[in-house]
């Protein structure tokens, strides 16, 4: 039997919206996105996503990460025993770290303004690499704003 689409069938989709590969192929971490109704008539549908590990070899799919943020641009270490993914917990987007054989997930970055980009990781996996835009107060327009630069319009 078949029917139109219908809105409560929108909160069933599940989408894949970013992945990595561990170093031995033989498992991938990816954040799958999914729409969650808001708690009343009037509140606004939200979107949330979640790390899941999926094993290769026999398809099984584990889910990593039980929040109602957005959990997302996951990296798995070069020993593939964690993932740096970054994650809206907090106000900002901010990095986090997770041991793929189970565990709690520990706050990596506390940065006013959060990260930018997903983790890189340094070859050893010692060091973590990522983008945060300036952790200074952001300029308000109505404030008068000075020019020290000859071309200032860039």
């Amino acid at each position: 039997m078949t029917r139109p689409i219908a809105l409560e069938d929108l909160f069933r989709f599940r989408f894949v919206v970013a992945a990595d590969l561990s170093p031995d192929a033989t498992q991938v971490v990816f954040a799958q996105t999914r729409i969650t109704p808001g708690k009343d008539e009037d509140d606004d549908e939200a979107e949330q996503s979640d790390l899941h590990l999926l094993d290769v070899e026999s398809g099984e799919i584990r889910r990593l990460t039980f929040s109602d943020s957005t959990n997302s641009a996951p990296a798995i270490s070069p020993d593939g025993t964690r993932v740096a993914f970054t994650s809206s917990r907090s106000e900002k987007p901010q990095l986090w770290l997770l041991p793929l054989d189970g565990g709690e997930a520990r706050q990596l970055t506390k940065l006013e303004e959060g990260v930018g980009s997903g983790a890189a990781w340094s070859p050893d996996g010692s060091k973590i690499a990522f983008t945060a835009g300036p952790q200074e107060e952001p300029r308000k327009p109505e404030h008068p704003y000075r020019v020290t630069r000859t071309v200032w319009r860039f």
